[in-house]
């Protein structure tokens, strides 16, 4: 994994004001580790799903409005609707079962700084947590990341929040372990570039079971995925069809 060389050594009061510094003249740096606004009004993926129970097909409606992503999946374990923004800030999150019954939705408040945890019906919040600059949502990423910074080996730190975890949240830096690959697809030979995470508790990251194999073009679109489902079991998922407008 790649690291940051300084040219002077940073000590702590060094650090505390460069901190500062960056997040009074910086605000919207702080959030800008992805750019999505290469996304057209409209796509829609077919992905190929296999694990421990068996194989199924996975389908994402996409639509971009203005700086605002919205993200529809359904598979046979239901659907959810993720909304963020094109700098891969989540906004909104919600789960309905293969009933379309609505589930506890998560709503990302940015100017309080919290992250609310609602019922079903959407008039109580059941818990709330601290939302932190950076902060990206583990069931968006296959999408945030086509917004990765290609020119570069690696993004800068940000903090992935899980709620298939426990809601817990991890600091987190992904990087491009290869690059102009060719992959076999059903559609025939792409070329492609190979992410990897790595997540732990600040300086102390390790790197993750699964890779994220995205085009090389100009749409970024994730190819295949392979690692594991959010239980950790074995899982993989590959790009069937696509079309957009």
């Amino acid at each position: 994994m790649s690291r940051i060389h300084y040219a002077q050594p940073l000590t702590a009061a060094r650090i505390i004001a460069v901190s500062v510094l960056a997040a009074a003249v910086f605000p919207a740096l702080l959030c800008a580790q992805f750019d999505l606004s290469f996304l057209p009004s409209y796509e829609c993926h077919i992905r190929k799903c296999t694990g421990v129970s068996g194989t199924f097909l996975t389908t994402n409606h996409i639509s971009r409005s203005g700086s605002n992503v919205t993200i529809v999946t359904s598979n046979t374990a239901g659907s959810r609707i993720s909304v963020l923004c094109t700098d891969g800030r989540p906004l909104s999150f919600r789960s309905y079962g293969t009933n379309g019954a609505a589930e506890d939705s998560y709503t990302f408040d940015w100017n309080a700084k919290q992250i609310l945890l609602e019922s079903a019906d959407g008039k109580t919040t059941k818990r709330s947590f601290g939302l932190r600059e950076r902060t990206i949502c583990a069931p968006m990423i296959t999408e945030v990341f086509r917004g990765f910074p290609w020119d570069k080996n690696s993004s800068g730190d940000f903090v992935l929040f899980t709620p298939e975890k426990g809601n817990g949240s991890f600091d987190a830096v992904l990087s491009m372990v290869r690059s102009n690959v060719a992959l076999q697809t059903p559609g025939g030979t792409r070329t492609a570039n190979v992410l990897k995470l790595s997540a732990g508790i600040g300086f102390i990251k390790f790197e993750q079971k699964y890779e994220f194999i995205y085009a090389a073009d100009n749409t970024h679109e994730l190819i295949r995925y392979e690692g594991v489902d959010a239980s950790d079991r074995p899982f993989t998922s590959a790009l069937e069809t696509m079309s957009r407008r």
